[in-house]
């Protein structure tokens, strides 16, 4: 999959050998104004996106390699347009920044298991996730800001999909 394009809008594009040709795919994100798409870990057809609004960022998800998309966000709370999903299967995936819920901050990483009815926060309020992915349906790694002064970034590890993390020491 290639999410594509010089300008806005972007163009969804699928390969099924390896780049040699490419057809069209729906896009579930507004015309002009992009949009982030990341493939499920777990190697199914499963396709995350996440699409600003201008004011607020939409999260959809698709079953059957972008031919439909469905909303993957409960009403009551939206995310913040620099939204970013990180997926390891059409259930479970990851938010960054989490959704916001009233007036607070919303929490550094958001995960959900029901492909998006609901979202639990799983890191901090008080970090900040610039990037985060699955290598395996299981693991899961995340970069981290605001753990510690010493160290402007860290890395997070999880082993059970995304619901616990701990910090990964580096050696220097």
């Amino acid at each position: 999959y290639i999410l594509s394009g010089n300008g806005k809008p972007l163009v969804l594009l699928y390969s099924a050998d390896k780049g040699a040709a490419f057809s069209k795919r729906v896009d579930p994100c507004r015309a002009r104004l992009g949009g982030k798409v990341t493939a499920a870990a777990d190697g199914s057809p499963t396709l995350w996106a996440a699409c600003p609004t201008g004011t607020e960022a939409g999260a959809w998800v698709s079953d059957n390699a972008a031919t439909t998309w469905r909303v993957a966000e409960p009403t009551e709370a939206g995310f913040p347009n620099s939204l970013g999903l990180a997926a390891a299967s059409s259930s479970v995936a990851l938010a960054w920044p989490g959704q916001q819920v009233s007036r607070e901050l919303p929490a550094a990483l958001d995960r959900t298991t029901n492909g998006g009815k609901s979202y639990s926060a799983v890191l901090s309020r008080s970090w900040h996730v610039s990037w985060a992915g699955f290598s395996d349906p299981a693991r899961a790694f995340a970069l981290v800001t605001g753990i510690s002064s010493t160290s402007p970034t860290d890395l997070f590890e999880s082993n059970d999909g995304g619901t616990t993390w701990h910090q990964v020491v580096i050696k220097r």
